[in-house]
């Protein structure tokens, strides 16, 4: 899950200040995270993680993929699917979001 960045923003703040001090940001680091940078699921797809994802950053920068050849892509698309998460959700996650970062279609 994104090397599991999501479940550590909001450690960035205070660490960016004892590694980097004075680094010219105008916004904390935390606040790029869900905006400029997107996450892929990788394959993590433990109902809490992923959920406490999107919590975090928003379904908008969450995208599906899989850890191929390590994880099975059915069994990842059937997980996605059992979450909790809401349809509209699950949907950014397992294609809008890619359709609309890549301007591609699906359709």
């Amino acid at each position: 899950m994104g090397a599991f960045l999501p479940l550590q923003r909001s450690r960035l703040d205070s660490r960016v200040r004892t590694i980097q001090p004075g680094t010219p940001l105008k916004q904390p680091p935390s606040a790029y995270i869900g905006t400029n940078i997107v996450f892929t699921t990788s394959g993590v797809f433990s109902p809490a993680t992923l959920t406490g994802a999107v919590l975090e950053v928003g379904a908008d920068a969450v995208m599906f993929s899989v850890d191929y050849p390590y994880e099975s892509s059915q069994e990842a698309v059937a997980r996605l699917q059992r979450t909790t998460l809401s349809a509209g959700d699950r949907a950014k996650i397992a294609h809008a979001n890619a359709e609309r970062i890549l301007a591609i279609s699906a359709r």
